[in-house]
């Protein structure tokens, strides 16, 4: 079964509710525009250059006041309005903060010699070693993925069995099928993550993890593990079994334990070296930037980003094969990148494959959206600061299964083979924010034991990330509950 993994980040702003946090030494709020009255989503508050949180898409933000006295001023900003500097002490007493609308930004002028587009983005490239290569630091990312599987069309027909009677096995496949065909499948997973960054590479190291999960356990990481363990007890055996699937054959041998191990095995999560490339690194493999002569880059003024000045680029394909449309905005003083979104422009997609009269396999990976802030450290290099992304994929799969066991007696083998069909659409949205950063010297050697538990439950606790500053939960997120 194919498994579908996709990771994205994100920056904004946001507000404080009352004083009853304060005890608990917790702001929260809610951010507004001051005209229309509509929340604020992304928006970023800051108790220090290193120290932080983003407001959620609905406005909200929550964060930990830590040992911050209550004169401390909180800095609220979003690319469009006007940032804000107010006291904690002001704040514990706000349960809304509005934002004004900057009427400045396309305005504001860059003195010195006028560059072209195509000149600004050179100058980006010349200087990404000395703007984007981050080390001696630790930076704690929180992130929340949304999983989303849309089923159209599930379906199991079983052509032959030798040691069962077929129509009630049927039956108990069709039961199986009424739990996933025509319903919409969601979950949630939050993750809080140490990044050290050194001059010999990167560790990570997850400090805790949490899945929400549908209340029959199922998604596509154990779709397949869960349809076997539930409808084909009756393979059972001390033998393993030979697996072959689809008209090329695909071979292996796994035993129903096997099986039934992988599918109720504790959900784990391993230390690695990709979380932080995936929002980092990217763009500078993106081919917007690697093959700028397949886009059309238009400068539309300067803006205001994060603090710093920023040149405004749009760009959309200007050849056939180009996939993208966006904008960047990019730091008129060093020439950093700020602040980049990208999505696919119009009837283009980011991969194709249509296997489906051939080995039953289609796939079109038909949503890819990415929006990433930056923020500049202390020593001038910059690091997300907030990462969203969405991808949106079709998956079609109709292939056959035949079980063979592998018993000594050749006439007492269990056999049994059928046709395996399931079309749908899979979703996953990212977001992740840096919560704060901290000079680290010397060596970080890989954490032991290099994983750690993942925390599965079929309802949101509000109190699960107590102790830590996140994203603050949605109201999709925080009404969860698994059927």
């Amino acid at each position: 079964m194919m498994k579908f993994n996709f990771i994205v980040l994100f920056l904004a702003v946001s507000g404080f509710l009352g004083c009853s946090q304060l005890a608990a030494q917790v702001l929260k709020g809610k951010i507004v525009d001051a005209q229309t009255q509509e929340p604020i989503g992304y928006a970023s508050v800051q108790l220090s250059p290193n120290y932080g949180v983003i407001s959620n898409q609905e406005g909200d933000f929550s964060l930990l006041q830590k040992d911050f006295p209550a004169e401390a001023l909180v800095h609220i900003s979003h690319i469009g309005y006007q940032e804000i500097h107010i006291a904690i002490k002001d704040l514990a007493r706000t349960a809304v903060i509005a934002l004004e609308p900057s009427a400045l930004l396309l305005k504001e002028v860059v003195l010195g010699p006028t560059l072209t587009a195509s000149q600004i983005l050179q100058k980006y490239v010349e200087n990404s070693s000395k703007n984007h290569v981050l080390s001696g630091v630790r930076v704690r990312y929180f992130s929340r993925s949304k999983e989303t599987y849309v089923p159209k069309r599930f379906e199991v027909d079983l052509k032959k069995i030798s040691f069962a009677n077929k129509k009630e096995l049927q039956q108990k496949i069709e039961a199986f099928e009424k739990k996933f065909n025509n319903r919409e499948i969601i979950g949630f997973r939050e993750t809080m993550t140490d990044v050290y960054l050194t001059p010999k590479g990167m560790v990570t190291n997850h400090l805790k993890a949490l899945k929400l999960l549908d209340g029959n356990g199922l998604n596509m990481d154990n779709f397949q593990d869960k349809f076997f363990e539930h409808t084909f007890k009756q393979l059972e055996s001390p033998y393993t079994y030979r697996i072959n699937s689809g008209i090329i054959p695909l071979e292996k041998k796994a035993s129903m334990k096997e099986i039934s191990t992988d599918a109720n095995a504790a959900d784990t999560l391993k230390n690695s070296n990709g979380f932080y490339a995936v929002g980092y690194g990217v763009i500078g493999h993106r081919e917007f930037i690697r093959k700028q002569d397949l886009y059309d880059y238009t400068l539309e003024g300067t803006k205001t980003v994060n603090g710093m000045l920023c040149y405004h680029l749009t760009f959309r394909p200007d050849r056939n094969r180009a996939k993208y449309v966006g904008e960047l905005f990019i730091n008129t003083d060093d020439f950093g990148l700020v602040y980049y979104k990208y999505e696919l422009a119009p009837e283009k997609s980011d991969f194709k494959l249509n296997l489906k009269w051939m080995l039953g396999v289609k796939f079109n990976s038909f949503g890819n959206t990415m929006e990433v802030l930056m923020k500049k450290s202390p020593t001038g290099t910059y690091y997300p600061q907030f990462i969203k992304k969405f991808s949106a994929n079709y998956v079609y799969i109709d292939r056959s299964l035949s079980f063979t066991e592998n018993h000594p007696k050749r006439s007492e083998r269990k056999k049994m083979k059928f046709n395996f069909l399931i079309e749908m659409n899979t979703a996953e949205a990212d977001e992740i924010i840096a919560v704060e950063m901290e000079p680290q010297q010397g060596e970080v050697k890989p954490f032991e034991p290099g994983y750690i538990f993942v925390d599965v439950k079929r309802q949101y606790d509000p109190n699960y990330w107590s102790a830590y500053t996140i994203l603050e939960a949605t109201e999709a997120v925080r009404n969860f509950k698994g059927e």
